[in-house]
């Protein structure tokens, strides 16, 4: 990590020790640590050195990370390849949020080596039925390209039949999708 210290330095970008919680599996787990406006900045750009040589797998629960900085690193997230494991749980995924993932990020050739997603929660904003419809379009849109997702989970996001249906569509083409978590989302 030493490089990337260097590089974050000369930069201006603030290089963070939690880096350092990556094991040797490629794993990197955050509960509760908050990624707020002044680290998110070099959170997001270090995601572009550690992939996938380091990182391939991230699970992100309760960071306090806005709909914004979720964004700006989805953003960073579309600019790498090598992620095989994104979890995002009870953090705010937003309209801004929604749009990226849905127009972005999973249509991106990153997302192709995603095997498992799960995005759960999105405490404290809830989505409207619209801005799901957009991650759940872009499944459907990119479902012939993502041929490694084995597990897909979105819980709590407020589905309607309309997402439900673009999933269904979306999984007749996911050839080794087994596990489809959509619960405690109020189907009716």
């Amino acid at each position: 990590m030493g490089e990337f210290v260097k590089e974050a330095m000369e930069s201006n970008s603030i290089p963070l020790p939690i880096l350092n919680r990556i094991l040797p599996d490629g794993s990197l787990t955050l509960i509760n640590y908050g990624l707020n406006d002044s680290n998110i900045q070099s959170f997001s750009q270090s995601m572009l050195k550690v992939i996938p040589d380091k990182l391939t797998k991230l699970f992100l629960v309760n960071n306090s990370i806005s709909d914004m900085n979720l964004d700006h690193m989805i953003s960073r997230l579309r600019q790498t390849e090598g992620l095989t494991v994104l979890v995002i749980v009870k953090n705010s995924v937003g309209p801004v949020t929604a749009t990226k993932l849905g127009k972005g990020y999973i249509q991106s050739r990153a997302f192709r080596k995603i095997k498992k997603f799960v995005l759960k929660d999105p405490t404290p904003n809830k989505l409207s039925k619209h801005n799901v419809e957009h991650i759940c379009k872009a499944l459907c849109k990119s479902s012939y390209n993502l041929n490694v997702l084995n597990k897909l989970t979105l819980s709590k996001l407020g589905m309607n039949r309309k997402s439900v249906i673009l999933l269904s569509e979306a999984a007749k083409n996911l050839p080794r999708l087994h596990h489809l978590d959509l619960s405690s989302n109020g189907i009716d």
